[in-house]
């Protein structure tokens, strides 16, 4: 009778405990395995429930579940931000002189904007623009050689109709670069520069300024883009998921 009345006081204590315990969240230090240091660059929670009874019977199960939520990081460099052409005569020239690298776990996407035809400074001039594309490839002689991933030229501004040269407008164009091993160790690219200078340029300084953005596609809820940072709330994004079913302790 005594042993009855004990299992099922260890019975309710166990259920009242689940119940409190559920929701529970307590967030733990991590260190770093290489100096033993401190660190924030990862965050963990123990959540769920304890575990725990005084019992006689055996065996006694703990379903215990490991989950590693892995946020999107991006790693990019430019080897220059700004072309600066010394033109003497008139003529059609393209360089490519910026390397681009993009290294990240998940998918990027490449976008543009206020990209347009380079124009005259100050005054006036009898041709106050000069035709500008932009284009990128895999290898060194991206225009010349067909098998080194040239993309074709955008032309910064409006295409005009009929120009086969031209692939599009620059500003119109996204480019998706899907999570894989080759995205994870770093790609690496040529960016190229084309602008055509007529008789009619009068003799000035022309310029354009355009934004290149690369939004991380893949990217986690708990991170605060803004803050480059996690959420306040981390802790909201603990829960109860054990992913296959497993025996209840």
């Amino acid at each position: 009778m005594r042993k009855s009345v004990l299992c099922t006081l260890m019975v309710v204590a166990l259920v009242s405990l689940l119940a409190v315990g559920a929701a529970a969240q307590q967030e733990t230090t991590v260190w770093n395995v290489s100096d033993n240091a401190i660190t924030t660059k990862a965050r963990v929670f123990n959540s769920i429930y304890s575990h725990g009874e005084r019992c006689n019977g055996s065996p006694r199960t703990a379903v215990i579940t490991t989950e590693a939520q892995v946020a999107q990081w991006l790693e990019w460099s430019l080897s220059g931000s700004k072309w600066t052409w010394f033109v003497k005569k008139p003529g059609d020239y393209y360089t490519d002189c910026i390397t681009a690298i993009i290294q990240s776990n998940g998918n990027v996407t490449i976008t543009f904007d206020g990209f347009g035809a380079l124009k005259y400074l100050t005054g006036t001039s009898v041709n106050p623009v000069i035709p500008t594309w932009y284009g990128y490839s895999e290898k060194e002689l991206g225009p010349q050689d067909p098998t080194s991933g040239w993309s074709g030229w955008y032309k910064a501004g409006e295409v005009v109709e009929g120009d086969t040269l031209t692939v599009g407008n620059i500003n119109d164009t996204a480019i998706s670069l899907t999570d894989s091993q080759r995205l994870h160790d770093g790609y690496s690219v040529k960016l190229w520069n084309r602008i055509k200078v007529v008789e009619c340029n009068s003799a000035s300084t022309y310029r354009d300024t355009g934004t290149i953005s690369m939004m991380l596609a893949s990217q986690k809820p708990w991170i605060d883009g803004a803050k480059n940072d996690y959420v306040d709330d981390l802790s909201s994004f603990v829960n109860g998921d054990r992913g296959e079913p497993t025996p209840a302790p």
